[in-house]
């Protein structure tokens, strides 16, 4: 699943969950539960994909796009801001993971996958460029809900 959408699951958590003890863990549980459905991707070893322009160009719109997103909150939700952009940022940190992975791809050296890389490779059973219909549905879905409860 793109960052961004993992970054509005874990903002509407943040909003909805008042306590910060469970916002949390809930958020980060919320990224194993969002690879787990069918998304986007194309291959698991597709070393060439990570050194691609094309691949780089989609990651950086979608680092900006959670980076945006973090700025709307802080500027319509000023009461919680801080929560809800944690949970944002908790919510996709799982995917640091892979910047081992992508440097060391990009630098055309081997990388080991640890047990957390290859426990989230597991999860992500249906990872295809179909799966970008479920993302895009997800990503309007919940950009709406989150819009509504932000200006609430």
């Amino acid at each position: 699943m793109t960052a961004i959408n993992h970054a509005l699951t874990g903002a509407i958590i943040g909003l909805t969950i008042t306590n910060p003890f469970l916002a949390i863990p809930i958020a980060f549980i919320s990224h194993y539960f969002l690879d787990s459905l069918p998304h986007f991707g194309i291959t698991k070893d597709n070393d060439k994909f990570i050194r691609s322009k094309g691949f780089k160009i989609f990651l950086s719109l979608d680092i900006s796009a959670c980076i945006i997103l973090a700025l709307i909150i802080f500027l319509i939700n000023t009461r919680s801001y801080l929560i809800v952009i944690l949970c944002a940022f908790i919510a996709t940190s799982p995917d640091l993971v892979n910047l081992k992975r992508f440097i060391l791809v990009n630098k055309n050296k081997v990388f080991k996958p640890g047990i957390i890389y290859r426990f989230s490779a597991f999860i992500q059973w249906f990872e295809k460029p179909i799966g970008a219909i479920v993302e895009v549905i997800w990503f309007i879905a919940s950009g709406l809900i989150l819009f509504e409860l932000l200006l609430k």
